[in-house]
């Protein structure tokens, strides 16, 4: 656990990133009433960047450091908005070894579809949706889970005509599967066949999914490719 100073610290650093993209200790020590000796001392293990009076750092990069210092994540991601959680949730997904995009868009029998973020390992994708709600309630859930496996199936059927995808693809089939990332727990993990993950799970999650697979609902596609 982070202690309460270091807490509040890293907090403020956050608002400030999300809201000026910059940080100025200036105003944290008045806020705070802590040295700025002291709260730079703090920040010495971030990945920040002193530039004059401001302290300039990537909201993901500072997200993902404060987590592995022992943050809570789930009080980290409710600062985000929801582009940024996108970004945390494709760097978790780029850790695990995918090859991620964000905000896919496609149109399928007429319907436009936008889909959080697409992750690509090997013959496996990922069709991800990201929420970033107050409450997981189970009804709400069950809708986006449901929702989810319609944008796949539009993925799927359209895989081919997405070429900056094809080009990430190494394998002659592929597996799509939908999946629900919820910030907080939420009352179930699967609803079916689609995996309802928690953040703080997601990296236990993608560690132990080739094992889980085969229990999960996906949609299968044929590489074919212009020789």
């Amino acid at each position: 656990m982070i202690e309460l100073k270091t807490r509040l610290i890293l907090k403020s650093v956050l608002r400030q990133l999300i809201e000026k993209g910059y940080v100025s200790p200036r105003d944290i020590s008045l806020e705070l009433s802590f040295p700025i000796e002291f709260i730079l001392d703090i920040l010495s293990s971030y990945p920040l960047k002193i530039r004059g009076d401001r302290i300039e750092g990537d909201v993901t990069e500072f997200v993902v450091s404060a987590w592995q210092n022992g943050f809570n994540i789930v009080e980290l991601a409710l600062q985000l908005g929801w582009r940024e959680l996108e970004k945390l949730c494709a760097r978790i997904m780029n850790d695990a070894g995918y090859i991620s995009f964000t905000n896919l868009r496609l149109k399928y029998r007429g319907r436009r579809y936008e889909i959080d973020i697409v992750a690509i390992k090997g013959g496996t994708i990922l069709s991800i949706d990201c929420k970033r709600w107050i409450r997981a309630r189970t009804p709400a859930l069950k809708e986006a889970a449901h929702k989810q496996v319609e944008r796949t199936e539009a993925l799927a059927e359209k895989l081919h005509t997405l070429s900056y995808v094809m080009s990430k693809i190494n394998a002659d089939r592929v597996e799509l599967y939908p999946l629900v990332i919820s910030v907080h727990e939420p009352g179930i993990n699967i609803y079916e066949g689609v995996p309802i993950v928690s953040l703080p799970r997601l990296r236990s999650f993608l560690s132990e999914f080739d094992s889980n697979k085969f229990l999960l609902l996906h949609f299968q596609v044929k590489i074919d490719r212009l020789t």
